[in-house]
């Protein structure tokens, strides 16, 4: 296959993980689309030495982990008292927010709301563990995969991802009002949400109850992001 078709399939198929990858990983939204675009500048200027001695999924995370490195030193993790509080704080802003949006903008501002807590609540966890967890929600590699991506253990990767999982639903049982409806969440889109006659788009975000898919499904949900379309043009093709 030709270097032009590697990338373009590339594209196609990692380009959303690795916007994933980036968007909750890095808080910053320029940051983050700096760091996605410098991801694939690293993938496109190695792609010619790339032998197949490895799985190309494993190759591309290895080349993310590497690049995401650069761009988190100075991330912020939060603990979940210091979360609960916040949002307890946030309250009384949502409806005064909902309240200035025209109806038709109300649902886009739920799912940046959605959006920017479930970055924060990933944030309780460290920048590697925070990282293998994503790695191992969102995009289809195994653990024996990630331990090559990591350099690591498999046994140490499949401790990790479970500590960050059990830590990640305590939180969201206790407090997310969608994942759970007896959550004691009062962030300021809970006021909105249930003011507002949502209830087909609700629906949706409450599909969210399973909770190995949990992040998948909020990907599918908030707004998506492209940071990768600008190297679908030749300039950035690699050449064999």
């Amino acid at each position: 296959m030709s270097g032009e078709l590697l990338t373009s399939s590339m594209i196609q198929e990692y380009g959303p993980l690795i916007t994933s990858l980036c968007r909750r990983m890095v808080s910053d939204e320029h940051k983050a689309k700096d760091a996605a675009q410098e991801i694939w500048y690293e993938i496109i200027k190695s792609l010619p030495s790339f032998r197949g001695e490895a799985k190309l999924s494993t190759w591309i995370y290895t080349l993310a982990r590497r690049t995401i490195w650069r761009f988190i030193d100075d991330e912020k993790s939060f603990t979940t008292r210091f979360l609960s509080g916040f949002f307890v704080e946030q309250e009384s802003k949502g409806m005064t927010e909902m309240d200035e949006l025209a109806t038709e903008d109300r649902m886009a501002w739920i799912k940046l709301q959605c959006h920017d807590c479930i970055t924060g609540i990933i944030h309780c966890l460290d920048n590697e563990s925070r990282l293998i967890y994503l790695m191992r929600a969102l995009s289809p590699l195994s653990y024996q995969d990630l331990s090559r991506v990591f350099g690591k253990r498999e046994e140490s990767i499949r401790q990790s991802f479970s500590r960050s999982s059990r830590k990640i639903n305590r939180f969201l049982n206790g407090h997310c009002f969608l994942y759970n409806p007896k959550g004691t969440c009062r962030c300021k889109m809970k006021a909105p949400i249930q003011a507002q006659d949502l209830e087909r788009e609700h629906k949706k975000v409450q599909l969210l109850v399973n909770k190995f898919v949990f992040i998948k499904r909020v990907e599918s949900f908030t707004e998506r992001r492209n940071y990768w379309l600008k190297f679908a043009g030749k300039e950035f093709t690699a050449k064999t």
